[in-house]
Formats: C-alpha cells, structure tokens, sequence
C-alpha cells in the first residue's frame, strides 16, 4: 500500500509562488517592451488601436519633417525676397537721382545695371534642397511646390 500525504499549507504556498511568478513574469515583459499590452494577445482590442496610433505617430513625424523642411524653404525665399526689396529700393534712389543734371548718367546707368546683376544672382540662390521660390519655376520641370501637410485617416486619403 502505498499512501500520499498532502500538506495543506505547502499546497497553497506553492499556488501562491506560481501566481507571483506568473505576475512577476508578466510585469518583466510589461517592463521589457514599455507596453502594458505587447501582443494582440494580451488584449486584442487594445493592441489594435495601439498599433493604428503608432502608425499614425510615425505619419505625424513625417508631417512635421515635411513642414519644417517647408518652413526652411519658404524662410530662404523670404530671406531672398528681403534683400531684392532693399535692392530695388537702391535702384529706386539711384533712378530718382538720375533724373538730376548733377549726377552723371552712364555712371548711374552702370550702377542699376550692377544691382539688376546682383538680384538676378540672389534669385539664383535663393534655393534650398533644389527649391526656388524666387523663381517662376521652383523645382525643374514644374511651376507649383506642395508639401505633404496632413493626414486623414477617416477618409483613406492623405492631403497636401
């Protein structure tokens, strides 16, 4: 005969370090990943919305990647437009002068045709990443510069 003796208290004992260690292992992995819900697993509804905010925090980086780069595109064509104004500005004094008998007007003449130079080569370089907003054409090939500025999701579509 053969006869098992049960202990009660160990019983339990051993319930309550397979609880602990269950949990404990669960917060490691909470711990591990950052996230309370790591796979679909642990909750499924949860993990999706999880997952499509995500997503939705990369789309929005690249949004603000794309707005800054347009920012910095615009802020070098204002830059740009600031210095002809000042020029034209020059040119204007220059213009109004000339129309004096005490001013020479070949040196005048020579002296527009220099700050007419100095425009056209702001214009010029007045570019970044290859975008010129002086320019009639900013990007070779195309008259317009658009630049990825929202997402909407609800619709499926991603607007500009």
């Amino acid at each position: 005969m053969s006869s098992i003796l049960t202990n009660n208290s160990a019983m339990v004992a051993l319930q309550t370090l397979k609880s602990i260690n269950s949990s404990l292992a669960k917060t490691q992995d909470e711990i591990s990943t950052g996230k309370k819900v790591a796979t679909a697993q642990d909750n499924a509804a949860v993990w999706s919305i999880s997952k499509v905010m995500e997503s939705d925090q990369s789309a929005f980086k690249t949004i603000q990647s794309n707005l800054n780069l347009a920012e910095a595109v615009v802020a070098g064509g204002r830059a740009g437009a600031e210095k002809i104004q000042t020029i034209l500005n020059d040119m204007k004094k220059l213009a109004i002068g000339a129309g004096s008998d005490a001013n020479d007007f070949t040196t005048v003449n020579d002296q527009i045709v220099a700050k007419k130079a100095q425009i056209e080569a702001i214009v010029n370089g007045s570019q970044i990443n290859g975008v010129n907003l002086l320019k009639t054409n900013p990007l070779p090939g195309q008259t317009d510069f658009s630049v990825l500025a929202s997402l909407d999701r609800e619709s499926g579509t991603v607007a500009t």
